[in-house]
């Protein structure tokens, strides 16, 4: 009888439709293979994800790491997550004037680039505080851009950082905005997004709109915007039925 039951709490670990309070319970009785499986469960909200992390199960944290290192799937970019040889690359971006006039400026010294990078990828090392990404043409294999997620609490992060070179595929702006929502929402398990925006920046402002994003306050320079998990995947799952026509 023991056995049939642990069977039937890994078939239950393992199951697409198992909701969120049951993988709570899994988590409760500390099974570090059953947490182990629980952990790469895609209806793991943020709150459950922190708990296995606190565990701190081998098996668990591996399953994590996998988690948080699998991106979804594009169709014209390649992603991966920013390398110390990236900061030439980063700081050449920033400094454009033509792209990085919306946002946060840096200065001319490279090697602060280079010891952002270093701080980013020691601040994450136990715990995931953020990710910044490098997104490259999957035609070219050039990098073409950056986006970051970054300022978690609890269940709401921010993104930005978001630039786009001469490098990009066609469809770029549309395939950023799908990594960030269904990486986000999908795989960190957010339930909201809140992010600002310059007030010149007219294209993007207009694009989060049409996103369903709402405004919820402003100042002087920016507007600052909401948007829920479920509005967040309709506008991912519009947009991949408009590129799959285009990539068939």
């Amino acid at each position: 009888m023991i056995i049939k039951s642990l069977n039937d709490l890994f078939r239950k670990a393992h199951c697409s439709e198992t909701r969120i309070e049951q993988l709570q319970e899994l988590v409760n009785l500390e099974n570090e293979a059953l947490c182990a499986a629980v952990a790469l469960h895609p209806n793991c909200n943020k709150s459950l994800l922190e708990k296995l992390l606190h565990l701190d199960m081998s098996a668990v944290n591996e399953n994590l790491i996998r988690r948080y290192s699998t991106y979804p799937s594009l169709y014209s970019l390649n992603v991966r997550e920013v390398k110390v040889n990236d900061a030439e690359y980063i700081h050449k971006l920033r400094t454009d004037v033509s792209l990085s006039k919306y946002i946060s400026t840096v200065n001319d010294d490279v090697e602060d680039q280079r010891q952002y990078i270093i701080k980013y990828l020691n601040d994450n090392t136990e715990k995931r505080i953020s990710f910044y990404f490098i997104l490259e043409n999957s035609t070219t294999g050039k990098r073409c851009g950056t986006v970051r997620i970054y300022n978690f609490n609890d269940d709401v992060f921010e993104w930005g950082s978001w630039i786009l070179d001469g490098n990009k595929s066609r469809y770029a702006a549309m395939e950023t905005a799908i990594l960030i929502y269904e990486f986000a929402f999908n795989v960190l398990g957010f339930d909201r997004s809140e992010f600002k925006v310059n007030k010149r920046n007219e294209k993007v402002i207009s694009y989060h709109k049409k996103s369903g994003a709402n405004i919820i306050r402003q100042d002087e320079y920016n507007f600052y915007f909401s948007i829920q998990k479920e509005i967040s995947l309709q506008f991912s799952n519009t947009l991949r039925k408009k590129l799959k026509s285009k990539f068939p």
